[in-house]
């Protein structure tokens, strides 16, 4: 048997497809070595740009998503507004937009 460690922040899903892939084979041991937080939208960088005038947003990774449906909510801003193309890089990025 095989001993992996998997040191991802999140380390489930990667740890649950390695289990299904070869239960007999591998043993995954997690063991994160980052913690993955939100950082504020600080004013500074509201006064720079406006995200909500942005053309296009580009979102890679399902955090990310999440991180910044925070930062909205935080705002009071319900979503995107309708001229906002999104870019999700992979499909757990998109599923996350999507939901």
């Amino acid at each position: 048997m095989i001993s992996l460690l998997n040191t991802r922040p999140q380390p489930q899903a990667l740890t649950q497809a390695i289990e299904q892939a070869c239960p007999a084979q591998v043993r995954v041991i997690e063991s994160p070595l980052q913690k993955l937080v939100p950082l504020p939208l600080l004013p500074e960088n509201q006064q720079q740009f406006s995200w909500q005038m942005a053309d296009i947003w580009v979102f890679v990774s399902a955090n990310a998503v999440a991180f910044f449906h925070q930062a909205l909510q935080a705002q009071d801003v319900s979503g995107p507004p309708p001229s906002v193309a999104l870019v999700a890089v992979g499909q757990a990025t998109w599923q996350a937009l999507v939901d």
